[in-house]
């Protein structure tokens, strides 16, 4: 602009700017004055051929991205990452099950960044992965369950050629964490009875399906009444956690009297045995996809 080009004619001749002020003769006065006007005047065409160069830098910018392909968004891991999710709820798997691995896949999610290209999956993200993974406080026993859901999203990914190729180093047990035999902490039968004492209502039902059974909250929120021999007292089923594997053995368990007492005291008319107050199922399982 003109303002803009006086501004630099007077900050790149202080002296002529001085005299123009500060002269001893108005013969200087006018020098100095035309000094300033003809660099005023040299400065006007080199501010507009600036201006224009910005503005063909800006729409040859503006060109380039309206002519270069957007993102695909199906392939963002984002959108891949709630298909997985959505077929790891439809799996017959424990709800627990379930959610947890949706719950660890989440640090691979956020490692690779929710609107990145799943299709760039390769070797140095893998290794990169490991090396980001091992930067976290968990123990390895659960660095390797993260880093198992992780791979499985991988091959998910080459199975709906997502990915051309599985990165060659999946397999690599330098980039792997070993999973820590842990010992196995075993309460006091002491504290087993004062626990069993202190328990109440259908609470109390749970702690002897616990001990007679070998249940965990998961199987006892899963029992169905067709799993229930309400003549002979005993429960015949798989594990929730491994109920999908064929090759898991059905066990039948014959329930102490004051377990199938109590068993048949809290007996629901629902499909599931045991309910809450309200009538739903002890544990939910809720996918906010």
């Amino acid at each position: 602009t003109p303002k803009e080009a006086l501004e630099e004619a007077i900050l790149s001749l202080p002296d002529a700017v001085t005299t123009l002020f500060a002269g001893q003769t108005q013969e200087d006065k006018d020098d100095a004055l035309r000094a300033i006007l003809a660099q005023y005047y040299e400065n006007q065409p080199k501010r507009k051929a600036q201006v224009e160069a910005k503005v063909n830098k800006v729409t040859s910018e503006m060109k380039r991205l309206l002519e270069e392909p957007g993102p695909d968004l199906d392939n963002t891991v984002s959108v891949q990452f709630k298909a997985w999710s959505a077929l790891v709820m439809a799996s017959k798997r424990a709800n627990t099950t379930k959610k947890m691995k949706i719950h660890r896949l989440n640090f691979f999610v956020e490692f690779l960044g929710k609107s990145s290209d799943a299709r760039k999956i390769d070797e140095n993200r893998w290794e990169s992965f490991f090396v980001w993974l091992a930067g976290k406080g968990f123990e390895d026993s659960h660095k390797a369950r993260i880093q198992i859901d992780a791979k499985n999203f991988v091959k998910y990914l080459f199975e709906k050629r997502i990915l051309d190729n599985l990165p060659r180093n999946l397999g690599n047990k330098s980039l792997a964490f070993g999973h820590a035999v842990k010992k196995i902490k075993v309460v006091p039968v002491a504290d087993v009875r004062k626990f069993f004492k202190a328990s109440t209502g259908q609470t109390r039902l749970h702690v002897l399906l616990g001990l007679n059974c070998g249940m965990t909250s998961q199987d006892i929120s899963d029992l169905q009444q067709t799993q229930v021999d309400w003549t002979l007292g005993t429960i015949t089923r798989k594990r929730s956690k491994t109920a999908i594997h064929e090759d898991v053995p059905v066990v039948c368990y014959k329930l102490w009297p004051e377990t199938f007492d109590l068993l048949k005291k809290y007996r629901s008319d629902k499909d599931t045995v045991l309910v809450t107050k309200t009538g739903k199922p002890w544990i939910q399982s809720s996918y906010d996809g």
